[in-house]
């Protein structure tokens, strides 16, 4: 299921055009959607060339070893880009380096020629100096042309021996040489793009290792300067729940210590906060219209109708928007609801006074049984409902469907059954509160099998003018435990 990102993504993007704004955390809560996000935004952005790295598993390396793997991921995506390697040049001062390192009797040998003998001509030493220099040069081309090579083979020693150092300047050099080139690769305007770096998933390390991998990645990206960073990116991008790193660091560093201060160093201008409740609100509504029910009684799509607008759709919508809204339901679990499959809800009865009611009766019944399916279990959904904040206006309309099914014993009971609508009152105790609520009961369907109940007084007080102060979420959950223990006669299959 794709969602649309557009503010957000309009959001980002201003965030990334900041001048100077090259090192950027990019915050949210974990199962947020943060990567889906990112991988989403940079997706058709051609001005862009992006590497994406996930220190996860860094956590149980040694700080040189991090520094490899690092070195390795980034090699490991440089591969799959469309880089000329014949037509990279290493530098001279760069190659003289490794020439000493790599042939260093050869080259001693070569500079003593000139520099053995006191006295030796000028002409002598200018000679041993071009021959020296020949070599250099002969072996900066040699590996010029073998980059590919020699990226594969630190590739393969890498992946054969975990924590090996193998020329670590050079393939350092070589990377951000690599990083450079790519800002030219398939680029038809010969626009030279940006690098970026993203640092993803810093949200599922372990917290005894997260400020030791930042530390490290602040030292080797050169966050804590203006400098350029050796790898030559031009933007990086911290991913991370930046509320939860900070609880972190003052239970490991105390609440006194200044997180701020040691923040300041990962980026330039602000933290960006993703939020994408408003997008998964926009598209809770399309979600819900694509999902198919299974089930084998001819009225259920006149009750239950998530295709359109509708008394018990809206209820549903609402819920799962403020299970959103307070971080209780993240994009990750609503994208697990796949539309594809066929979600089964069950023609059933249960038993109240020895009578065969059918579940579809009270609206309520069949809103936990649909949520219950949807996330999951009962269990789930319970867990759920006792985290709902007070007096949310957006919930206040189940109190109609909840306060028939609260006191349902009284309603199959009730001699006027067969009427239209009647009065009834009754008293619920909820977190040391008595309310005596009056409400109406209206029955409907062709056999006046279903009820739905309007209150009209509270406690003495009418309905609206109460409505704000009442505890709808005790009332739900109330409801969901006397859901739990009904007693189910018979499921028809």
């Amino acid at each position: 299921m794709q969602l649309d990102i557009t503010v957000e993504a309009e959001r980002f993007n201003e965030h990334l055009l900041i001048e100077g704004n090259d090192h950027i955390i990019f915050s949210g809560i974990f199962g947020i959607g943060k990567t889906y996000f990112l991988k989403d935004f940079f997706k058709d952005r051609d001005e862009y060339e992006v590497f994406t790295i996930s220190p996860v598993n860094y956590s149980i390396s040694s700080n040189d070893d991090v520094i490899n793997y690092i070195k390795y991921d980034l090699a490991f995506q440089l591969l799959g880009k469309d880089i000329d390697f014949e037509k990279l040049d290493i530098s001279k001062i760069v190659a003289t380096e490794y020439y000493i390192k790599n042939n260093a009797l050869e080259a001693i040998s070569i500079l003593a020629k000139g520099l053995g003998k006191i006295g030796k001509s000028i002409a002598t030493i200018a000679e041993s100096t071009k021959e020296f220099k020949e070599k250099v040069e002969a072996y900066q081309n040699e590996q010029s042309i073998n980059d590919e090579k020699k990226i594969i083979e630190f590739l393969e020693q890498i992946k054969d021996q975990n924590g090996s150092i193998y020329e670590e300047d050079m393939i350092t050099q070589l990377v951000g040489q690599l990083i450079n080139a790519s800002k030219n690769i398939d680029n038809e305007e010969k626009i030279t793009k940006q690098t970026v770096l993203i640092i993803d998933d810093l949200d599922r390390l372990d917290p005894d290792h997260i400020f030791r991998i930042l530390n490290i990645f602040a030292c080797h990206f050169d966050l804590d300067t203006n400098d350029d960073n050796k790898f030559n990116l031009d933007k990086i991008i911290l991913v991370c729940d930046m509320d939860n790193i900070r609880k972190i660091f003052h239970h490991r560093y105390g609440v006194g210590v200044d997180f701020n201060g040691y923040l300041d160093k990962f980026y330039n201008h602000e933290i960006f906060y993703y939020n994408n409740k408003a997008i998964i609100k926009r598209n809770v509504e399309e979600i819900l219209k694509k999902i198919k029910l299974s089930h084998d009684f001819n009225n259920l799509d006149k009750i239950l109708n998530l295709k359109q607008k509708n008394p018990l759709s809206k209820i549903i919508t609402n819920l799962l928007v403020i299970f959103i809204q307070k971080d209780l339901l993240n994009l990750r679990s609503l994208l697990k609801f796949n539309t594809n499959n066929h979600y089964p809800i069950d023609n059933y009865f249960f038993v109240i006074d020895t009578k065969d009611i059918p579940h579809y009766a009270f609206p309520i019944v069949l809103i936990f049984d649909f949520l219950s399916i949807l996330l999951g279990s009962s269990i789930n959904l319970k867990i759920l409902l006792n985290k709902l904040p007070e007096n949310d206006i957006s919930i206040q309309q189940l109190d109609f469907f909840i306060i028939s099914f609260l006191n349902h014993h009284k309603h199959l009971s009730h001699s006027n059954l067969n009427q239209p609508s009647y009065i009834h009152t009754f008293s619920i105790h909820l977190n040391k509160q008595t309310f005596n609520v009056e409400y109406r009961i209206d029955s409907k369907g062709s056999t006046n099998e279903q009820f739905f109940g309007t209150i009209l007084r509270v406690n003495g007080n009418s309905y609206d003018s109460v409505i704000k102060q009442l505890p709808t979420h005790l009332f739900i959950q109330k409801a969901f435990d006397q859901y739990l223990n009904l007693e189910k006669e018979r499921v028809y299959n």
